[in-house]
């Protein structure tokens, strides 16, 4: 037909097309979920292989912005994240013996958990500080396609082949 474009379906309409199967039928998933859209999920990831347990953020806290647009971009720069927001915060800690406050630097880096360990071993190579604070968070939900955007951005180490991770371009 002229003038119509077939859409391609998205990974949530599969989803939501597979849970209404599931949801017709009496089934045992199987998966720990007696929830038709978590099991359909779990099949159209699988079969992805992606899941939202692929896609990590780390936090690091950094002395000023210039350290943190340093480390942010050799981050993208080699690969190890697809995205990496930097925002001014204020801290308070507990440092030898006394109430700290500085102003800093936080980054948010947007990863998968398989890269977590060589983002962790850049920032500590990259950081100035004697001991950075550098905590990941597993992320249990997200949106479907923003997770396979991070995960197309960030190079698996199976992909890295015989280029040095660390080389910055």
């Amino acid at each position: 037909m002229a003038g119509h474009s077939q859409q391609r379906p998205t990974v949530e309409g599969l989803i939501r097309s597979i849970a209404d199967q599931f949801a017709s039928a009496e089934l045992d998933y199987g998966h720990g979920t007696d929830n038709p859209l978590d099991e359909a999920a779990w099949l159209v990831f699988a079969a992805l292989e992606l899941s939202h347990d692929d896609v990590a953020a780390a936090y690091a806290r950094e002395v000023n912005a210039d350290e943190a647009r340093s480390i942010a971009a050799a981050l993208v720069e080699r690969k190890l994240a697809a995205c990496v927001q930097i925002s001014s915060i204020q801290s308070y800690y507990a440092w030898q013996g006394s109430v700290q406050n500085d102003d800093e630097v936080r980054v948010l880096v947007k990863t998968t958990d398989e890269r977590y360990p060589d983002v962790e071993a850049a920032i500590l190579e990259l950081h100035s500080y004697d001991l950075p604070a550098v905590v990941a968070f597993d992320i249990t939900k997200s949106y479907g396609p923003y997770a396979e955007w991070v995960a197309d951005n960030v190079a698996p180490e199976s992909r890295l082949g015989d280029s040095d991770p660390n080389s910055v371009s």
